[in-house]
């Protein structure tokens, strides 16, 4: 729900609809821990919530983030990297 509502914020809701019925067999849905949310608000105080969804993809093993704010994710390429979806 969480990623949901994120992508909503960048892009049309049909849009977000069509993205994750394609990609509804590699979409994993995760959970956070308290500890995952202090580790995000330590990495990142101002913008911890895109910080959570580094450590949430670097603790469930993902290759990479999909996003269309790489700026906002630059300070996190130490946990993992970031594509555009076109890139993909």
């Amino acid at each position: 729900d969480f990623a949901a509502i994120e992508i909503t914020r960048q892009v049309k809701i049909e849009q977000t609809r069509f993205f994750f019925e394609l990609m509804k067999k590699k979409i994993i849905s995760v959970k956070y821990t308290a500890d995952e949310l202090e580790q995000a608000k330590r990495l990142s105080p101002v913008n911890h919530t895109d910080a959570l969804h580094a450590v949430l993809a670097k603790d469930h093993g993902a290759d990479f983030l999909i996003t269309r704010n790489l700026a906002d994710f630059v300070p996190f390429n130490s946990l993992i990297k970031s594509k555009l979806p076109e890139d993909v």
